[in-house]
């Protein structure tokens, strides 16, 4: 997790998921479990394996799921 998140959750977090589980499902799983982070999650970009995916993304066991809040910044 990054920015925001890492700050309310922690940096690396394990959790498991049935088959076929969707990156939306695991935003969903992270808001149960960490209700504090729940109004953050719908603007969150989600990474699979270094690569920006669709709420449809299916997760397969060894994935490397990434929640990336905005950035803000620069000049």
């Amino acid at each position: 997790m990054f920015g925001r998140l890492r700050e309310l959750v922690a940096p690396v977090v394990e959790m498991a998921f049935p088959d076929g589980g969707s990156a939306a499902a695991v935003l969903v799983a992270v808001g149960e479990k960490w209700p504090v982070v729940s109004a953050l999650l719908g603007s969150v970009r989600v990474a699979v394996n270094h690569e920006f995916v669709t709420a449809e993304q299916v997760i397969v066991d060894g994935d490397e799921v990434a929640l990336i809040p905005p950035v803000s910044g620069g000049a």
